[in-house]
């Protein structure tokens, strides 16, 4: 077991269709560290590159359990290159339990 705390840190815009995070790349090993209980994520979202409009933030093992079954699934098609995923705002506040903070 990991002994030292981790931020994951995602950001999105505030124009953008879609506020997520997401985790380009991911491998097994990335998920299984988001099961870890001292791994964190973080999403903030910028009207512009100087103002902060809020962070939503937590843990839960439930992001690398999430992540485990899309690496998985990914391997099996071999449709694409990369492994990337994304979680919106709604199920990190409302599955997955996360905070907001609102500047």
């Amino acid at each position: 077991m990991l002994k030292f705390d981790y931020l994951e840190v995602k950001t999105a815009s505030y124009d953008a269709e879609s506020w997520q995070a997401t985790f380009n790349d991911t491998t097994l090993e990335k998920a299984n560290l988001f099961k870890e209980q001292n791994i964190e994520l973080a999403l903030s979202v910028w009207r512009t590159a100087s103002e902060l409009l809020f962070v939503v933030y937590g843990k839960n093992t439930g992001i690398g359990n999430f992540l485990e079954e899309k690496v998985k699934q990914f391997k099996k098609s071999k449709k694409t290159v990369r492994s990337t995923q994304s979680i919106s705002i709604s199920p990190l506040v409302l599955k997955y339990g996360f905070n907001v903070f609102r500047k």
